[in-house]
């Protein structure tokens, strides 16, 4: 416990027992090999203030740095200094006195102590207590050592008795009893803990190299760990990346085979309603031949002769009438409107060409002579004769349909353009061919 109370007594603060004066004092006394302070400054041990004062004016000369070329100079001026204000102080010179009288502190006293454990350096203590330490282990393996003695010889004395008694038989032997029971001196080299502090940091300093490496190693492993989890974490990114572009690809494929299906099947609906109407017209054509031819007939027969003069006012008036009140698509409609106005049908289909070419040139004539883009079709209106679409002409409308979407510019214009019909007639034809495919489907 000595180190631990020198230790105690440097961290408390020494005004408790002894003040900083007093060890400076004992500090100088040792530093100046007992040399008596009184014969130093020149004066008697009973000399007052005042003569000490004198003195140290008179040594101070002397031993000034400025005017002492002695090597120590400062040394001595410093000591000088000292010197008096312990000998002006009344508390100090007693204390001095004791000094003079008695002599410095001896390992009695606990200033002793105190006074070189605060003078102690950090490794000074440090090796003082490593010390303290091993003498403090070595006690307590002899404390151990003597208590596994006292209980191995117990167990000793019991199988000396086995033995005479002759149960000893499988017993173990002395030695391997000893050894059992831990019966091991104690030694101060071999199991000291300064011995193996230092065997330990031998250790320690012979192993360093292996450790590092392992060190390296296992940096090594996390980082080459730590790259495969980012590679990993890449690929993985990637491949989701790759599936979502497949996926994102194989919907447009889908949609993209799909609305072209829907247009080739919308294209097929739209030749077969194309064709079911250019059988009809041709089948109503035919009907209407008969019919006229029938009827021709039966008036001759009759002797009768239909009205193939002039037309009348009367007649041009009521023929727009009758138009809008047969519209296209009535069955025998030329042939009920050329029965109204007693007329036949080719007098009738013929009047009415007659009159569009008539409102064509009206129109044409009228138009300013630099207006080039009046479309005279379509002031004269586009009417079933007009909007009557041959089979080339179908076709050329299926494909440019097909051809030239609904965001192109300008679609209809170019769509009439490549089929020779006007827009309105495009138009016209492309509603009437949905109405058709609507009418097929239902």
């Amino acid at each position: 416990l000595l180190p631990l109370l020198l230790l105690l007594l440097a961290q408390c603060s020494p005004a408790a027992a002894w003040t900083q004066e007093e060890l400076a004092l004992y500090d100088l006394v040792e530093e100046m090999q007992n040399t008596n302070f009184y014969t130093f400054l020149g004066v008697d041990q009973t000399a007052s203030a005042s003569d000490i004062r004198r003195a140290w004016r008179k040594r101070s000369l002397e031993l000034h740095p400025d005017k002492n070329d002695a090597a120590d100079s400062d040394v001595q001026f410093r000591q000088l200094a000292a010197i008096t204000d312990i000998l002006k102080d009344t508390e100090l010179r007693k204390i001095y006195d004791e000094v003079l009288a008695n002599g410095l502190p001896s390992w009695k006293q606990p200033i002793y102590y105190y006074r070189k454990g605060v003078k102690m350096s950090f490794w000074q203590v440090l090796l003082l207590l490593a010390v303290f330490l091993s003498i403090l282990q070595y006690i307590a393996q002899w404390g151990h050592y003597v208590e596994r003695y006292l209980v191995w010889q117990q167990a000793r004395e019991q199988l000396e008795k086995k033995r005479k008694k002759g149960k000893a038989d499988g017993m173990p032997e002395e030695e391997q009893l000893a050894m059992a029971f831990g019966v091991v001196k104690p030694s101060l080299f071999r199991s000291n803990f300064i011995v193996r502090l230092c065997k330990w940091s031998v250790v320690c300093v012979l192993t360093l190299p292996q450790r590092y490496r392992l060190y390296t190693d296992r940096k090594n492993r996390q980082a080459q760990k730590l790259k495969e989890q980012q590679e990993e974490e890449q690929r993985e990114e990637h491949e989701a990346q790759q599936r979502e572009l497949e996926r994102v690809a194989s919907k447009e494929a889908k949609r993209s085979a799909k609305a072209e299906k829907q247009a080739a099947h919308q294209a097929a609906l739209a030749e077969i309603a194309a064709r079911n109407l250019a059988k009809r017209a041709e089948e109503q054509q035919r009907r209407m031949q008969e019919e006229t031819q029938r009827r021709q007939a039966a008036a001759d027969a009759a002797g009768q002769v239909s009205n193939t003069g002039v037309w009348t006012a009367e007649e041009k008036a009521a023929l727009p009438r009758l138009m809008a009140k047969y519209p296209a698509g009535t069955t025998d409609r030329w042939h009920t409107i050329a029965k109204a106005l007693d007329r036949t049908v080719d007098d009738v289909t013929e009047q009415v060409t007659q009159a569009k070419k008539t409102l064509r040139m009206t129109v044409a004539a009228s138009a300013p002579s630099g207006d080039s883009t009046v479309d005279t079709a379509d002031a004269a209106g586009s009417d079933d004769d007009d909007a009557v679409f041959t089979q080339e002409q179908q076709r050329l409308l299926e494909t440019a349909l097909k051809e030239l979407p609904q965001s192109t510019p300008d679609r209809w214009d170019r769509i009439a353009e490549r089929v020779g019909k006007s827009k309105a007639q495009c138009i016209a034809r492309v509603k009437q061919l949905r109405k058709l495919v609507q009418q097929v489907q239902q």
